[in-house]
């Protein structure tokens, strides 16, 4: 008897269709799809059962693993060389009146 053969006969580390899923947190039957697709090897031991070693997962974890992008340096912000400008009460801060008066007259004429 091989020694990776224990005395019942099963071979440890041998996973089920079920343990892959669940490691996965996939259902069984997309298991059974990424083998059809030969995305995901396998031990085929008959024609409805197949067993999995952990390098099958392994090898499925890093053929489907995306590397994270290159940080790219963000552009530094430009420092401010006056403070920002305070409005006093009732005061608008970048329009002039006669802006806010023809505004205001444009929007009446639209009742």
């Amino acid at each position: 008897m091989s020694p990776d053969v224990q005395p019942n006969g099963s071979v440890p580390g041998l996973m089920t269709v079920e343990d892959i899923a669940a490691r996965l947190r996939i259902k069984p039957r997309t298991v059974n799809k990424l083998v059809r697709e030969r995305r995901l090897s396998c031990v085929q031991v008959t024609p409805r059962e197949r067993r999995f070693l952990p390098e099958h997962l392994q090898a499925f974890i890093a053929s489907r693993t995306i590397e994270p992008p290159k940080m790219v340096d963000a552009p530094r912000p430009i420092p401010l060389t006056s403070s920002p400008k305070t409005a006093k009460p009732g005061e608008v801060i970048g329009e002039r009146e006669s802006d806010k008066g023809a505004i205001i007259r444009e929007l009446r004429s639209w009742r």
